[in-house]
């Protein structure tokens, strides 16, 4: 492994991160519209910011400075014409090797690792430096974010977990504009994965193809083009096209431009972040809410075949025409995606998870006063079916929108709620959690085992999509393998979260001690799986009661949820470091 040339890949992405800080600096003056004068507090902080990327950036530079050498001397033994600066990864003691190779392994999962670890420490600086107000004590004196508040911030935004410690995010005094944009851009920059990013603007070359496996498994066989660079530059086009469209459509259906850009980021890259203190349920407007469903379930969707969506493929019919020439036939390429098993299970689940929880809460009349729940009426069903269906399509694509107290509503839709929160969006999207296709694999291997126990001498092929899986023993072990660690996982962070965190966390703040277990099963649930709100103490999405021990554990879990655990994991291994 080559110390020098993952430092060097890392100084790229410190200032990468600094200059993605110059979008939120605008917002600092008063002709944005969001500040009635010039706010010194966030324009110095934002700019301070950026000069600690700059210099982090020059020192990891520096440590990888080696890898320099190397090419430099490679490019006089080799040639230029033969010459490529990424397959020369040995260290400056070594002899260049003109052969090609790609990104060692080892390599390319340290480089994903400690760049989502890195970008999480440098968002941060942001807020640490603005001083902005995690909430106000029973005097009315505020309470600053911590260091560890800051991190979790951070590490939400880039993440998608979109949970928060921040009491009032309307409050320019506790949080100011500029860092209440960047806080959402953070959304914008970890939602397609920040290596899908990294080597579209660098390129990355031959390593690019490693990094983009290591950050998005399974999804490259679907990309439109061979070459990484491409591919990433293929699903940013995707990913930044939703965006504009969606600031687009909320302006005009009322938004300011702000508030349209802030939930759009937060929208397509399924975070949950909000400018609004009741998120989405402050505008009162069901045209947004419809918009947003639509765009969170987009966003749940494979961005290779969401990309294929707008094209249209040639396809070759067996038959031949009369002279001996083939004749080829052309298809829309949604159909595509609209044949995809992976998409129909996404549709089919969201579908039948909001009939079954409007109904149910239609039923119980959890929408309905207090005196008046067995008036039933058609109003209520249509309302039933509006707050539903949002919150449905908000957990399932693991955004994190809030648009009712959904925690109030009967325990049948309360269960589904948090059943959805396991499941996940499709392989190659902007969602977390266990992902469609595992799910798929797992099902269809449990039916082989299952056979095997009356027809032991039966050989079933694992299929997907109608067509054998090639490898199908290696898939249905990779699976079981990441399902087992994952049950592991939150078994232990579950007990360990009931150890360190006190019950006067619950008392002291208007809860029952009898909803500490689960509560804390719900909060590692959301945080595994990087949605956000979940239930009880946490369901209004804020964990700031929680105190710095449970924050860490969180941040830890958010990280595991979105780098799919195997990345982490393996840092805990000595023999990864050596050699």
């Amino acid at each position: 492994m080559s110390f020098p040339r993952i430092c060097r890949f890392l100084s790229y992405l410190s200032f990468i991160l600094g200059a993605s800080m110059l979008l939120a600096l605008p917002w600092s003056f008063p002709f944005m519209g969001q500040t009635e004068s010039f706010d010194s507090r966030s324009f110095f902080a934002l700019t301070g910011a950026m000069l600690v990327c700059a210099a982090i950036g020059g020192i990891l530079r520096f440590f990888g400075r080696n890898v320099v050498l190397i090419e430099s001397r490679a490019k006089d033994e080799i040639g230029m014409s033969t010459y490529n600066p990424d397959d020369m990864y040995e260290t400056q003691e070594k002899t260049p090797d003109p052969t090609p190779s790609h990104l060692l392994r080892r390599e390319s999962i340290a480089v994903v690792g400690l760049s989502w670890i890195l970008a999480g420490l440098l968002t941060a600086v942001p807020f640490l430096f603005s001083g902005v107000i995690r909430d106000k004590d029973e005097s009315g004196k505020p309470i600053p974010m911590s260091v560890v508040d800051c991190l979790f911030e951070s590490f939400s935004g880039v993440t998608g977990f979109g949970a928060s410690v921040i009491s009032d995010v309307e409050d320019p005094v506790c949080i100011p504009k500029a860092i209440q944009f960047w806080r959402c851009e953070l959304h914008f920059l970890g939602g397609l994965g920040i290596m899908v990013l990294f080597v579209a603007i660098l390129g990355a070359r031959s390593a690019g193809k490693s990094l983009l496996l290591t950050e998005m498994p399974r999804s490259s066989n679907d990309s439109p083009y061979a070459q990484a660079r491409k591919t990433a530059m293929a699903l940013l086009s995707v990913y930044i096209s939703l965006n504009l469209v969606l600031t687009l459509l909320l302006r005009i259906e009322g938004m300011s431009f702000y508030d349209a850009v802030c939930h759009s980021f937060s929208c397509v890259a399924t975070g949950g972040f909000s400018s609004r203190n009741d998120s989405i349920d402050s505008f009162h407007c069901p045209v947004i809410e419809l918009t947003l469903i639509i765009f969170m379930l987009i966003s749940s969707c494979n961005y290779a075949l969401l990309y294929y969506a707008g094209t249209w493929e040639k396809k070759r019919i067996d038959m031949g025409a009369p002279d001996g020439k083939e004749i080829y036939k052309y298809e829309l390429g949604i159909f595509k995606l609209l044949k995809n098993t992976e998409f129909q299970l996404f549709v089919f689940i969201f579908l039948l998870a909001t009939v079954l929880v409007s109904g149910s809460c239609w039923l119980h009349g959890d929408f309905l006063p207090e005196g008046q729940k067995n008036n039933l009426s058609w109003s209520s069903l249509g309302e039933s079916f509006r707050c539903c269906g949002f919150q449905v399509a908000s957990i399932v694509s693991s955004t994190g929108f809030g648009l009712k107290e959904y925690d109030t509503w009967n325990d049948f839709s309360r269960g589904i709620l948090f059943a959805l929160i396991f499941t996940g969006g499709c392989v190659g999207s902007t969602t977390c959690g266990l992902k469609l296709m595992r799910l798929i694999v797992l099902w269809k291997t449990l039916r082989i085992e299952v056979e095997r126990v009356f027809r032991p001498k039966i050989v079933r092929v694992l299929q997907i999509q109608g067509k054998p899986v090639d490898d199908s023993d290696e898939m249905r072990r990779s699976v079981l393998t990441y399902f087992a660690l994952y049950a592991m996982i939150f078994v232990a962070a579950c007990v360990l979260l009931l150890a360190i965190e006190p019950a006067s966390t619950w008392t002291n703040n208007d809860f029952s001690a009898n909803d500490q277990m689960f509560d804390s099963i719900t909060a590692v649930a959301t945080s595994l799986n990087c949605v956000g709100p979940s239930f009880g103490i946490t369901a209004s999405g804020n964990f700031g009661l929680f105190h710095a021990p449970a924050k860490i554990l969180f941040i830890v879990l958010m990280l595991m949820g979105r780098l799919e655990i195997f990345t982490l994991i393996v840092f805990l291994y000595p023999g990864f470091w050596k050699g």
